[in-house]
């Protein structure tokens, strides 16, 4: 994996941490957008839309799936002696991080296409709070007997 991480567990953590918040900032926003626009909207749903809902639906399995597989495969390739290098810990997390934006945005873009917050937003909503529940903790980076929390 390249460096795309700092060595520090600290600076990594940050470095993360600062890429989940900027994630999940940009797809609220989205959603205020989709939001503001929907107020000014007649409410007319397109057969894309509906295409679209459907995609977000058998994405969301598939992606997370696929995120948490790759996530741990990125773990094991950065396990050194009983922790995760912080370039793994960051490039696995980022990885299913992206993953779960992906759904997020397909589903939110459905939303938008479909004029109201109905069935095309659920695995945008499911997706945001996949993310969520994964905040970088850093843990995997330092011993188990490691009492500080980082």
């Amino acid at each position: 994996m390249s460096q795309q991480f700092p060595d520090d567990p600290k600076a990594a953590l940050r470095t993360i941490r600062l890429l989940w918040a900027a994630m999940l900032v940009g797809q609220i926003l989205f959603m205020i957008v989709i939001a503001v626009m929907h107020i000014q909207r007649d409410g007319e749903t397109s057969q894309i839309s509906k295409l679209l809902g459907y995609v977000g639906f058998g994405m969301l399995p598939v992606m997370t799936a696929v995120g948490y597989f790759i996530r741990n495969q990125t773990y094991k390739a950065n396990w050194r002696e009983d922790v995760i290098t912080a370039q793994g810990y960051g490039g696995g997390n980022l990885i299913l991080l992206a993953m779960l934006e992906g759904v997020a945005l397909l589903s939110l873009v459905a939303t938008l296409l479909h004029g109201s917050f109905g069935l095309p937003f659920v695995p945008a909503m499911i997706a945001m709070a996949i993310q969520v529940i994964n905040y970088p903790n850093g843990r995997a980076m330092y011993p188990p007997d490691h009492l500080a929390d980082p």
